[in-house]
């Protein structure tokens, strides 16, 4: 009786981490994700950023975030419309749901980033990321002047929390900043950091504050496009 039990529990045991190992190369490497008749996108996180879709003209990439913008969701575009203007081989699988990764010829990069419907949802142009230790200096503080956006040079995106709050992207993990206004002159308004918070990539999605608060808000962006 006891070889029995102890036969079922290693039995349990053996299928759970088949359960899971088969569950993580499911997420990794896709299966074929269906988005129209016929029509299939395979899922990748493990290739190369360059390798997730042909390279397009940095114009195309801006181009696209205008009409992203200009569309308001109103309807939604997906991934059909994003096809339309890229060739795409790979999407990246996310606790978020997906996202499209185009490198543009001046090393920018346009992500898209999708719901499980394969709607988009939200759409950023960033560039190198830096280390959270070299940014810091950087994002004490930032100035805007007058009918102009604030003056930034590290990936980011705004927060739509009613106040001036920014989410920045690090080689390693997202910092969000509040800001105050401290001085004002006569063309320009400088914003100083009053609030700072860190999340790791590693501990993002099991990060209570981080899903309670920014779960659609700050895209996420897996470790091989953060490379440099």
């Amino acid at each position: 009786m006891k070889n029995k039990r102890k036969f079922i529990i290693i039995f349990l045991i053996c299928f759970a981490m088949s359960v899971l190992c088969f569950s993580s190369l499911f997420v990794v490497f896709g299966p074929f994700r269906k988005y129209k008749k016929s029509k299939w996108l395979r899922i990748n996180n493990i290739c190369k950023t360059e390798e997730c879709a042909q390279q397009h003209s940095a114009e195309s990439l801006h181009v696209f975030l205008e009409m992203w913008i200009e569309d308001d969701g109103e309807p939604a575009l997906t991934v059909s419309n994003l096809r339309e203007h890229f060739r795409l081989r790979y999407l990246r699988r996310t606790f978020q749901g997906y996202y499209a990764v185009i490198v543009a010829d001046n090393s920018e990069k346009l992500y898209v980033f999708l719901n499980e419907k394969l709607e988009i949802w939200d759409c950023l142009i960033l560039s190198i990321f830096p280390s959270q230790e070299g940014a810091q200096e950087q994002i004490k503080s930032i100035m805007r002047r007058q009918n102009q956006d604030y003056e930034i040079s590290i990936p980011f995106c705004y927060l739509p929390t009613g106040s001036l709050c920014i989410a920045y992207y690090y080689e390693d993990g997202i910092e969000t900043v509040q800001y105050g206004i401290i001085d004002e002159f006569d063309d320009k308004i400088v914003y100083t950091g009053t609030l700072f918070q860190y999340y790791s990539n590693s501990n993002m999605r099991v990060n209570l504050l981080f899903m309670l608060q920014y779960y659609r808000s700050i895209p996420f962006i897996i470790d091989n496009d953060r490379k440099s």
